[in-house]
């Protein structure tokens, strides 16, 4: 399998979906794919060592292809359950991702966010600490959401997320670095009470003088 050519998620669902279902799907081609997902998520943890703690990394394109399809299959070592695995993430794209213009975030846009915030509150240190935060600008829309938050456990037991910023379909007037703003908040609430459901004490506080 190679998904070299699928330049947006919904391509990437549709690409899954045929080859999931494929009866001449062989494991060493799951597995050959899952490697080249992985060496290019390695690279990016090599480049925090680099950049001193700048844990983020901005994915467009067939980038954000890779990492989105990385961070959500939990490779097996069973064919059967490799297959099941990636019928679900097709099923979880056609659902939800489908191809549309609209505004959306640059990545210098968010390249001034995250460095201001590493300049000024040390972000990344304080914050991601080891975990890595990815920025997906896909060349897609979602169909309920203009930005997304999506938590996940590491292997180590960390809660962290993923911030997703499609296509903009509903709010166009609200700036899209606003809109990221307030998914950095949702991580922050993840990073505080390892949940999205508990609301720290400190929010309710702050909110009284918002």
């Amino acid at each position: 399998m190679n998904i070299d050519h699928c330049k947006t998620f919904a391509a990437l669902g549709d690409y899954l979906k045929e080859q999931a279902t494929c009866p001449d799907l062989k494991q060493a081609e799951c597995k050959q794919l899952y490697a080249a997902l992985e060496e290019r998520c390695q690279h990016h943890c090599f480049d925090s060592m680099l950049y001193k703690h700048r844990n983020w990394f901005i994915c467009e394109g067939t980038d954000a292809v890779y990492i989105y399809l990385y961070r959500n299959w939990c490779y097996q070592r069973s064919l059967k359950a490799n297959r099941d695995c990636l019928l679900e993430i097709a099923d979880h794209i056609q659902q939800d991702f489908f191809c549309a213009g609209g505004p959306q975030i640059t990545a210098q846009e968010v390249t001034h966010i995250l460095s201001t915030l590493d300049e000024c509150y040390d972000f990344s240190q304080k914050v991601l600490g080891d975990a890595l935060l990815y920025l997906l600008l896909p060349n897609d829309a979602h169909r309920s959401f203009d930005a997304l938050c999506r938590p996940y456990s590491t292997t180590d037991g960390q809660i962290t997320c993923d911030i997703i910023m499609p296509h903009i379909q509903r709010d166009t007037k609200t700036h899209p670095g606003s809109m990221l703003l307030h998914e950095l908040w949702h991580l922050l609430n993840i990073k505080l009470t390892d949940s999205l459901l508990v609301v720290p004490d400190i929010f309710v506080l702050l909110d009284r003088f918002i």
